[in-house]
């Protein structure tokens, strides 16, 4: 089982993960990216998504938590307010899910 602290430590590798695929040509064709990749043997991966409505400044996000063999372990969504980009947007849904998870597992 994972700690918090290095549950924070995966959320902002996932930042930054996010921050350079954001980057990324925009000519890489769909195919290119892989839909979902297993995560290492005896760790949780957090899949996050989020809408990002500019003229409302809202976001809709949700997350899942896979184990190694694909199965869900954790799911959520929420809608944040005052939100300034997509990036925030993204970054809120990475936060969201992973404390939750933390949270989820404190409780267990």
């Amino acid at each position: 089982m994972q700690t918090v602290g290095s549950m924070v430590i995966a959320a902002r590798h996932m930042c930054q993960e996010f921050i350079q695929a954001i980057a990324r040509p925009v000519g890489c064709a769909p195919h290119d990216v892989p839909v979902w990749l297993p995560s290492p043997t005896d760790k949780l991966k957090v899949n996050i998504d989020a809408e990002y409505v500019a003229s409302l400044r809202t976001t809709k996000c949700g997350f899942v938590v896979r184990d190694e063999d694909g199965r869900v372990m954790l799911s959520g969504n929420a809608k944040f307010r005052d939100i300034l980009s997509l990036l925030h947007a993204e970054i809120h849904a990475i936060l969201f899910g992973v404390e939750t998870l933390a949270l989820e597992q404190m409780q267990a």
